[in-house]
């Protein structure tokens, strides 16, 4: 808000808080709400059925997928993985987790990846070098939850898995959840390498961060998002 100040102190002093004021404060929370690509813009699917966890998150990789979305795809990526890291009040310390930077034709985003015996729900891969191997391999592993808990587990294997594939400070882990519960904050607790984020968090800095989002499916991508704010927001936390 720093770069707001001027708008504010001028507010402050003729004691009239709009309109000037009133439109920075959803702008700076939740982007540009008026563009036609935002989520609030359009409606969200309204099919009568709950989407399952499963249906979203494959439904939000086809949106962030480089192969469908030749454009729009690698930026989207990029500004999930922005909004991830803003969302857990973080920072990528070493600049090296941005995925448009990327190689050429290495960028890939997997639903349901399989790591081991298990799968986590989100997948962002790429190398980030001349070479193939581990040292230039870039991970960002997403366990997204909707209705459901953490298993035992689950998250120590997801994270060996990073560490096999990648050498240190090449991924990162996080946890995306619609609700918390004491079961979370345990597991949250013994895996402190895991960052936890709410959807809602994520959603509104992802907002933000799609302001220079090509136009490829924008819309039906908005309706995505506009579907998954709506099952978050009425989640209890």
């Amino acid at each position: 808000m720093v770069e707001h100040l001027p708008v504010l102190n001028q507010a402050a002093l003729d004691s009239d808080w709009g309109p000037a004021y009133l439109s920075i404060v959803p702008a700076s929370l939740y982007g540009d709400v008026s563009a036609r690509r935002h989520a609030f813009a359009v409606e969200g699917l309204n099919w009568g059925i709950r989407l399952s966890e499963p249906q979203v998150t494959s439904a939000l990789v086809n949106f962030l997928s480089p192969t469908v979305f030749t454009d729009a795809g690698p930026r989207r990526c990029a500004a999930l993985v922005r909004a991830l890291y803003r969302a857990a009040g973080r920072m990528d310390e070493r600049l090296r987790l941005d995925p448009l930077l990327a190689t050429p034709g290495t960028l890939e985003v997997a639903a349901e990846r399989r790591t081991g015996d298990r799968r986590i729900d989100i997948a962002i891969e790429w190398f980030d070098g001349p070479t193939t191997d581990k040292t230039s391999r870039r991970l960002v592993l997403i366990e997204c939850k909707f209705d459901h808990h953490i298993t035992s587990k689950q998250l120590p294997a997801y994270r060996q898995y990073a560490q096999r594939q990648t050498a240190e400070g090449g991924y990162a882990l996080f946890l995306l959840l619609d609700r918390l519960t004491s079961r979370t904050t345990r597991s949250i607790a013994r895996n402190k390498d895991w960052q936890p984020v709410t959807w809602l968090a994520v959603l509104r800095y992802l907002e933000q961060e799609l302001i220079q989002e090509p136009d490829e499916g924008v819309e039906d991508f908005a309706c995505l998002r506009r579907t998954i704010w709506n099952m978050a927001k009425n989640r209890t936390f």
